[in-house]
């Protein structure tokens, strides 16, 4: 795994928006714009417990694109443990998309 995935995987889960300081968003934000494409499926299997219970600022859908990017996406088990609201977002990608 890359050190700049490993770096924002460390820094742990998107917080909800309202609980969020502006330190840490910024923090998340430089870590996720940092990590180029396409992930590994190890990464985005890392990657998919960070999401939050929102879109947080923006960064949420961010996350959700470069996961998209991983060889082996959809991957299931991922998928599984991210939050609810975007576990269900990400399956409901995959279907319309005809790949789960």
């Amino acid at each position: 795994m890359r050190n700049e995935v490993q770096a924002l995987i460390s820094a742990g889960a998107f917080p909800a928006e309202s609980e969020a300081p502006a330190a840490v968003v910024q923090r998340h934000e430089e870590l996720l714009l940092a990590i180029n494409r396409p992930l590994t499926d190890q990464e985005a299997y890392g990657l998919t417990k960070l999401f939050g219970p929102d879109s947080y600022f923006g960064l949420a859908w961010s996350l959700l694109h470069l996961l998209e990017t991983a060889p082996g996406w959809p991957l299931k088990e991922a998928i599984a443990q991210a939050h609810p609201l975007w576990a269900d977002e990400l399956r409901g990608r995959c279907e319309r998309a005809g790949i789960w």
